[in-house]
């Protein structure tokens, strides 16, 4: 069980980056 929660907070972290990652790329997208 222990294993399941490590990789689903994992996931849930690599989705947060990810989710930062658009916005910032987004915003430059705007400043061009």
């Amino acid at each position: 069980m222990r294993n399941a929660i490590t990789v689903t907070v994992l996931l849930i972290r690599k989705q947060k980056k990810n989710a930062i990652i658009e916005k910032f790329s987004w915003r430059k997208n705007i400043n061009k």
